[in-house]
C-alpha cells in the first residue's frame, strides 16, 4: 500500500500545473472520538473526547465538477474512562480524495486515506501520572 500511496500522492502534487484549476487551503475543526475495549465476553465503551484537526489540501480540478484533493493532516483522537483518565492518540493522516462539486460551495469527497500513530497516552486523572501506550 505504501509502495503505490506515495508516488500517487507526489504524481498529484507535482502535476498540478497540467490541471487548469489548481488551489490550496488550510483546514482547522475537530473530532469526536471513543474507544471501545472488548476481551472474551466483556465490552466496554469509553466516553467521547474532543480532539483537534488541522492540515492542508491540494485541489486540482479535473473538470467542472470532479478533482482530486490529497491532504497533509494532524489528528488528535483518543477517549475518556469515567474518572479513571484520558487515553490520548495522535495521528499524521495522509488522504488522497476524489473530489465531486455539487454546487460552488458544497462538495462531496471520498477516497483513500493512510493515518501513521505518532504518539500514544495514557493520562491518569486523579494522579496525573501520564503513561506511553505505544
Amino acid at each position: 500500500m505504501k509502495r503505490i500511496f506515495l508516488p500517487a500522492l507526489l504524481i498529484v502534487l507535482l502535476a498540478g500545473n497540467v490541471f487548469a484549476q489548481v488551489s490550496g487551503g488550510v483546514r482547522l475543526g475537530g473530532n469526536l472520538s471513543n474507544l471501545k475495549w472488548s476481551a472474551g465476553d466483556l465490552s466496554m465503551t469509553d466516553d467521547s473526547k474532543f480532539g483537534l484537526l488541522a492540515g492542508v489540501y491540494l485541489t486540482a480540478m479535473l473538470s467542472d465538477r470532479v478533482g482530486i484533493q490529497p491532504e497533509l493532516a494532524y489528528s488528535s483522537m483518543g477517549s475518556k474512562q469515567d474518572e479513571d483518565g484520558t487515553v490520548k492518540l495522535n495521528y499524521i493522516a495522509l488522504p488522497v480524495l476524489l473530489r465531486y462539486q455539487i454546487v460552488d460551495q458544497i462538495h462531496l469527497l471520498v477516497g483513500p486515506q493512510a493515518s501513521f500513530l505518532m504518539s500514544a497516552k495514557y493520562e491518569e486523572t486523579a494522579m496525573r501520572k501520564t503513561s506511553r501506550i505505544a
